[in-house]
């Protein structure tokens, strides 16, 4: 028992120094992984809000009999009304950071909103040569959609939470 002895302060005081030093090293790889996950979920949403309006808008303009209004056009609008196939009059327009769809051109109701948070909707439209533009509705054979959107506000309070996405694509009209 003459052997026996406990650890000094000092050495207690190392190995609490080298204790925190690890657990210092370990917190901050985890706030940088999780600061990583965040930034790229707010990312992803930015993108499936542009990418959901850009299919739903597609998908209707390419199967217009006819463009009804297509105001400024030309040098790049946030408002059309066409007639699709159904012959149903359609508008899409942004109002706000809202991208609207309706029915007709009443005014439109809290259901009409395709998505929120977007920043802009620009809308271009090409005579049949496909590069002159033109707002003659009669004359529009093609729409170049460019739709920017960004993460809700309400979850990009955190740093790298406010993402925004451009999505493009250029549409034919086919029944025209």
């Amino acid at each position: 028992m003459t052997n026996e002895r406990g650890f000094s302060l000092s050495e207690l005081l190392v190995a609490l120094v080298l204790i925190a030093m690890i657990m210092t090293g370990l917190w901050t790889i985890q706030q940088q992984g999780q600061q990583a996950y965040l930034f790229g979920q707010s990312r992803v949403e930015a993108q499936q809000n542009a990418r959901v309006a850009l299919d739903r808008l597609t998908t209707e303009l390419r199967s217009a009999t006819s463009i009804t209004t297509a105001t400024s056009c030309d040098t790049g609008s946030n408002d059309i009304t066409f007639v699709d196939q159904n012959g149903t009059s359609l508008r899409y327009d942004l109002s706000g950071t809202n991208l609207r769809r309706y029915v007709s051109t009443a005014t439109p109701d809290a259901d009409s909103v395709v998505i929120g948070s977007v920043v802009s909707l620009t809308l271009t439209c090409y005579a049949s040569d496909g590069t002159t533009a033109t707002a003659t509705a009669a004359s529009i054979r093609s729409i170049k959609i460019s739709i920017t959107s960004k993460t809700d506000e309400a979850n990009a309070s955190y740093t790298g939470g406010n993402q925004y996405a451009v999505m493009e694509t250029r549409v034919r009209l086919r029944n025209l």
